[in-house]
C-alpha cells in the first residue's frame, strides 16, 4: 500500500484557477483532496497498528509527516483566501 499512496499522490493536481483575472489564483475545490488526505492518513494509522510495521516504519512515519504538512498548508492557504477574498 506504500506504492499504491505514493502512485496517488505522484497524480494528485490541485485545482488552481485564476481570481477576477486580476494575476492571482485561488484554491478552489477541495473537498477531495481533504477526502483523500484523511483516507491516507487512517491507512498510516491501520499500518502503525500492525505488528509488521517495523520494516517499514521509517516510511510510514515520512508519509505521515507529509500529509500532515500538506493538511497544514492548505488548510492555511484557504484560511488566507478568505481572508483575503
Amino acid at each position: 500500500t506504500l506504492q499504491s499512496v505514493a502512485d496517488v499522490w505522484a497524480t494528485t493536481n490541485l485545482d488552481v484557477v485564476a481570481f477576477k483575472d486580476r494575476g492571482h489564483f485561488i484554491l478552489r475545490d477541495t473537498e477531495q483532496l481533504f477526502q483523500l488526505l484523511e483516507d491516507n492518513q487512517v491507512t498510516f494509522a491501520t499500518m502503525k497498528a500492525s505488528q509488521y510495521v517495523r520494516a517499514f516504519d521509517t516510511e510510514v512515519d515520512i508519509w505521515e509527516r507529509t500529509l500532515s504538512q500538506i493538511t497544514e498548508v492548505v488548510e492555511t492557504i484557504l484560511v488566507v483566501q478568505r481572508q483575503w477574498m
